[in-house]
């Protein structure tokens, strides 16, 4: 029979623990501190303790509590994950930007990225068509501006060119005449650059400013 690990002794796969106290429930994701025996102490989701019926007195090889360590750690990376999309929705790369900025491993990130989208979670096609909608509404910025924002959250150039087909050229002609319109008192020089860098092109802000110019 294997013997109780001694204090800090974590990595003989062949040692037990044996579980002296579990904590009390903290924090947003209700994590519990598990205190063993020889006063070795993990941290676990409580979703995992009540799942693997874990009490005082039972005693765990090493290995499961690696198991379980991991299955913890899995589990608030996709709970912190899906907190953030139920705010809003997210591109595959924003979300692991936020979650990387809070300390968590790309590895492990990556797997639950990875369930997110085959259980329909995380879209980056939704994504990409939902936030040009919202743009388009806004009327305030050209394709290129859009296409290099999609290109910043993580989408590749064919899904944003698709999700782009909603936002035509006659309507993105329509909102530079609106801007346009809107800054009647800036100096043509000026009006060029600030349309520019709002995203649209060369050609088509001649021909609105041509349009302009003859009305």
């Amino acid at each position: 029979m294997a013997e109780e690990a001694p204090a800090g002794d974590f990595n003989s796969p062949s040692a037990n623990l044996t579980i002296a106290l579990i904590g009390r429930q903290v924090g947003r994701y209700k994590k519990s501190k598990i205190t063993f025996t020889n006063s070795f102490e993990i941290v676990l989701v409580h979703e995992i303790i009540e799942k693997h019926f874990l009490n005082p007195g039972q005693t765990l090889s090493m290995n499961k509590v690696r198991e379980l360590l991991a299955l913890s750690h899995e589990l608030e990376i996709r709970e912190r994950a899906l907190g953030y999309l139920a705010q809003r929705a997210h591109s595959r790369r924003q979300l692991q930007q936020k979650l990387e900025a809070k300390g968590f491993a790309e590895p492990d990130i990556g797997r639950v990225l990875d369930y997110l989208i085959e259980r329909g979670y995380l879209d980056d096609e939704g994504y990409a068509r939902a936030w040009v909608r919202s743009v388009i509404k806004k009327g305030t910025k050209g394709r290129f501006a859009l296409l290099a924002e999609l290109s910043r959250a993580g989408i590749d150039r064919e899904t944003a060119r698709n999700a782009l087909g909603e936002y035509s050229e006659q309507e993105e002609y329509r909102v530079l005449l609106r801007l346009i319109e809107r800054n009647g008192g800036v100096g043509q020089p000026a009006l060029i650059r600030r349309l520019m860098a709002r995203g649209f092109s060369s050609r088509l802000i001649r021909k609105a400013l041509e349009r302009e110019s003859t009305t």
